[in-house]
């Protein structure tokens, strides 16, 4: 990309750049201006598909049972939490971490998926109800320390209605986590906490979606899971000036490679 000088002045822009990865490093600096933005010339030099087509995930989902969930809320939450267990891949590792003032796990670390495993959690997603405090923080910690599973990448998907205690605590975590997983969150009801929920899902290079009582709810939650098993096709990036564009293209590509 060829630097421009503007006579004496200094411009600076910011905008979003969404990298596909199939695209080798070496050919990043193939782009054109058009207009404001940055355009890829693709080329035919790829990366092998066999290396997307085989990746695989662990799945965790931290599900609020507070208090404030209680009702309504707390069913809306478990069909979408069952909607998710039932659309995950064959060839997929997961578990489930309830969370209100204390955390538990369905399981003692995340099991292989299959028909029992599903069947266990269905059963103990029914008995759950809304009560005590919203404590995001001490769960997510729990996640981050575990040791990932070798040839798996880790997915976090917080279904929550945001009213939880240190939000920014959470979000600056989520933040520093961004390379260990992606993160994901699912906003409940119609007084959800917008920005704590939009927040996680932009500090941990995820989407983030809201569903109220009276909509179909199945396009929101297939959305983020098809985004979810693509996560190293598509990483938004904030790009401050063009001199920043590579640079931070690569150290996206050293993470997801």
């Amino acid at each position: 990309m060829h630097s421009r000088v503007y006579n004496s002045y200094l411009f600076t822009f910011s905008f979003i750049v969404f990298l596909d990865f199939s695209i080798k490093m070496s050919e990043l600096s193939s782009y054109r201006e058009v207009g404001t933005e940055l355009v890829p010339l693709r080329n035919s030099f790829l990366l092998p598909t066999s290396k997307l087509d085989d990746q695989k995930f662990e799945f965790i989902f931290l599900l609020d049972i507070s208090g404030s969930m209680a009702g309504a809320a707390i069913d809306l939450a478990k069909r979408a939490l069952l909607l998710f267990l039932h659309s995950l891949p064959e060839d997929c590792y997961f578990n489930v971490i309830t969370f209100e003032s204390r955390y538990s796990c369905f399981f003692p670390s995340s099991v292989k998926y299959s028909q029992h495993y599903l069947d266990v959690a269905k059963q103990r997603v029914s008995a759950l109800d809304g009560r005590g405090g919203t404590e995001l923080y001490q769960p997510l910690t729990y996640v981050y320390s575990q040791p990932q599973i070798k040839g798996y990448l880790t997915q976090i998907f917080t279904i929550t209605d945001g009213d939880v205690s240190a939000p920014a605590a959470v979000l600056d975590l989520v933040a520093s986590k961004v390379k260990h997983s992606r993160s994901f969150a699912l906003g409940i009801g119609s007084d959800v906490d917008r920005h704590l929920v939009t927040g996680i899902a932009e500090n941990g290079g995820g989407l983030s979606e809201f569903v109220t009582y009276s909509e179909m709810i199945e396009s929101k939650i297939l959305n983020q899971l098809k985004l979810a098993l693509k996560p190293a096709l598509l990483k938004p990036i904030r790009v401050e000036s063009e001199s920043r564009l590579l640079p931070a293209a690569e150290e996206t590509y050293a993470y997801l490679y």
